[in-house]
């Protein structure tokens, strides 16, 4: 979860990236060392589990909470999303978040990966209305985290827009940045003296560049582009307030969490290897090379990639905006840690895209896709993915600082709905209570934070609920 690495020279971000595995997870790894079995996790790495508020919170409308682009867009168009779901009541966390602190508890994670809802807590988007009751809320849950020794992780932002904000362009408005910094002052003010783990923003652009998730602005090659320049510079922004006015008091860490798909080439030709380079500088080196790289800007192949199409399809300058040179130096060191959620991987092979339309695939000239062979059940990926990360730390000397699951509960996934079922903890939700039964993953996570080991799944027991 945290990596410290503070300097990174005349390479791309990327490559220094590449043995990284931490922070959430549906990664799936193809091979495994044998010698794996003798590590163990430094009695300092700390194990959580991670949701965010959309998902599991409910209580759509309670307590004065306003309207997100998901309260918005699942009411308008229900059809697009799997079984005409929505999270109006999820798996009701809201009401029933003491109960599940005690799951947490339990289960002996260190922390708890979280987010705030931005509505519950300015239910117009703006920082002239605040909502006491949901500030008593997270106030209440982050007590009663702190008083079962499991440390409050919140992550600011994750996916539910206010929609009085989206109709002013959303991400892709430049003044977002402003109006994110004064919700974050809120932030800050409220929970920063106890809140010591920040994550200003779950870097995820979807939605601006498709038409597959809210906000449905399906203008890929340009609206993605603007909504991740504008996300960058909020993130700075929030990280440099911290810096300002809250850091010598509260003493938290400030990080950012980015959406890390890996992408391997799919053949061994010259083609599919620099195809594969391609997409990772596309989607992991553009967040991370202005952040991390000693010159703050977007990688040089992007930058020069979408320079060059812009041009030939007849724009007077680059769908990829630029970062001015004091926007580069704003941007670049802003952080304390940084967060990979890793959900999987594809397979990568060059490919001229023959089409009008701008996209993130044309520019880069990649397809991807995934092998049916693939590991389906979450407690064979888990033990998968924790292997890797003790060879990063052990054999790569990377350091990683902690691990979160994804995800606590089977919850609402987006568009589809509660068709996936990643939880460490199976809710049903046909019942009105929405009852939580622990699956196998979680007796086999519980004894892998005990233990500090990466336990086989034949120690844990057989008839605990399976995995899905």
């Amino acid at each position: 979860m945290s990596i410290q690495i503070k300097q990174i020279q005349k390479m791309s971000v990327v490559k220094c990236f590449c043995k990284i595995v931490c922070m959430t997870s549906l990664f799936i790894l193809s091979a495994e060392a044998s010698s794996i079995e003798k590590y163990k996790f430094p009695d300092e790495f700390l194990f959580g589990v991670a949701s965010s508020a959309y998902q599991i919170e409910g209580g759509y409308n309670a307590d004065g909470k306003g309207e997100s682009i998901y309260d918005y867009f699942t009411k308008k168009n229900p059809k697009n999303f799997f079984n005409n779901s929505n999270g109006n009541i999820a798996c009701d966390f809201y009401h029933k978040w003491r109960s599940d602190v005690k799951l947490l508890k339990d289960l002996g994670v260190n922390f708890y990966r979280f987010s705030i809802s931005w509505t519950r807590i300015l239910p117009n988007g703006f920082s002239n209305k605040i909502n006491g009751d949901g500030l008593r809320y997270y106030n209440d849950l982050i007590n009663n985290l702190i008083e079962n020794d499991i440390q409050p992780m919140v992550t600011m932002y994750q996916k539910d827009l206010p929609m009085s904000l989206q109709r002013l362009g959303g991400w892709t408005n430049p003044y977002m940045a402003y109006y994110y910094e004064d919700y974050a002052r809120i932030l800050f003010s409220y929970f920063g003296d106890r809140v010591k783990h920040w994550i200003t923003l779950d870097m995820d652009y979807s939605g601006y560049g498709d038409n597959v998730y809210p906000p449905f602005l399906n203008e890929p090659g340009i609206a993605n582009y603007l909504c991740q320049h504008v996300m960058l510079l909020a993130h700075a922004k929030v990280y440099h307030l911290y810096d300002a006015e809250f850091r010598i008091m509260q003493k938290g860490k400030i990080g950012i969490a980015v959406n890390a798909t890996w992408f391997e080439p799919g053949s061994f030709s010259p083609e599919d290897i620099a195809a594969a380079e391609r997409a990772r500088e596309f989607k992991i080196g553009s967040i991370m090379n202005p952040i991390f790289h000693t010159d703050g800007n977007y990688p040089n192949v992007v930058r020069q990639r979408v320079d060059n199409a812009s041009k030939a399809e007849g724009y007077l300058q680059s769908r990829l905006p630029y970062l001015l040179p004091q926007e580069a130096d704003f941007v670049q060191g802003t952080y304390d840690f940084v967060g990979l959620n890793i959900y999987t991987t594809f397979l990568v092979k060059e490919n001229k895209v023959n089409s009008n339309k701008t996209s993130i695939m044309k520019d880069a000239n990649v397809t991807f896709y995934q092998d049916k062979e693939w590991s389906k059940t979450s407690s064979d990926w888990l033990r998968k993915y924790l292997k890797a990360i003790l060879e990063s730390i052990h054999e790569d000397k990377v350091n990683i600082k902690g691990y979160a699951v994804w995800s606590f509960l089977d919850s609402f996934q987006w568009v589809a709905g509660y068709r996936e079922k990643f939880g460490l903890y199976h809710v049903d939700f046909t019942d009105p209570n929405r009852k939580r039964t622990p699956k196998k993953s979680a007796s086999w996570y519980k004894k892998v934070i005990k233990e500090k080991r990466v336990v086989d799944l034949k120690e844990i027991a057989s008839d605990l609920k399976g995995d899905s």
